[in-house]
């Protein structure tokens, strides 16, 4: 091959890019292309490039979650929160959370819940479910984003703000406000509380129970079981906000 001195620099240019980009080609195919025309050298290389398999590239997946807002609720008085006294029936008139149903494992999960202080200032956010899914794959997507947990006491926070079922950041049309909240390892589970899902953190090892909040003609909170059950699109799925962590 002649040297690179014999070139001239667009050439040489030329040739070395070959060079970077097709280092398969032999060197006396390159030798015999200088000097050639433009039209050659374009057909020549089509030709070899078509012979190379193109790389296939996946197609991103479809997020299963439409972000919609972030809620941030200013801190509150402290003062005792004990969920068994909060999410208790309550259909008055004058109630100032109107709640029709505790059913089935979100009691066993109140009863078993330790008191806590009512939350300082907090942000959650907030997304619409795209379609049908089970909770695998929401929980797999949010844990991407580390946005998963939330907590008895800022789930009874939103709901304080519309009791009577008022327009607001929860859904009140029928359809489930969903949650996700730590599980207690010391609680001994019966047939009927939910299985839960483990998880990898940074920090540690942990479980979640999947709790819903609906709205029918008072509110109703339940637990259904966090394998089995299908949540409908438009759902609204609430979660930790990544950018505004105050616990």
């Amino acid at each position: 091959m002649k040297s690179d001195k014999a070139l001239g620099r667009p050439a040489l240019e030329v040739t070395q890019r070959i060079q970077r980009e097709f280092p398969d080609i032999h060197p006396k195919i390159l030798q015999a292309w200088v000097g050639c025309p433009k039209e050659i050298l374009m057909a020549r290389l089509t030709e070899i490039f078509s012979r190379r398999p193109i790389p296939v590239v996946p197609p991103k997946p479809e997020s299963l979650l439409d972000l919609v807002g972030v809620v941030n609720i200013p801190g509150m008085a402290k003062r005792k929160f004990v969920p068994l006294d909060k999410f208790a029936v309550d259909t008055r008139p004058e109630a100032p959370v109107k709640i029709l149903y505790v059913l089935g494992a979100f009691q066993g999960i109140c009863l078993h819940s330790p008191a806590e202080l009512t939350p300082g200032a907090f942000s959650l956010r907030y997304q619409t479910l795209r379609e049908n899914s089970f909770c695998e794959p929401i929980l797999a997507e949010l844990s991407c984003k580390g946005e998963i947990e939330t907590t008895l006491a800022k789930i009874y926070a939103l709901i304080e703000l519309q009791g009577k079922g008022e327009n607001g950041t929860l859904l009140t049309n029928g359809l489930s406000n969903i949650f996700f909240i730590r599980h207690e390892y010391g609680f001994q589970e019966e047939k009927s509380i939910p299985i839960c899902i483990k998880l990898d953190s940074n920090l540690t090892n942990y479980q979640l129970r999947f709790a819903s909040a609906g709205w029918t003609v008072g509110w109703v909170v339940f637990a259904p079981d966090i394998n089995s059950t299908n949540l409908r699109a438009g759902c609204r799925v609430f979660s930790r906000d990544s950018y505004f962590l105050i616990f």
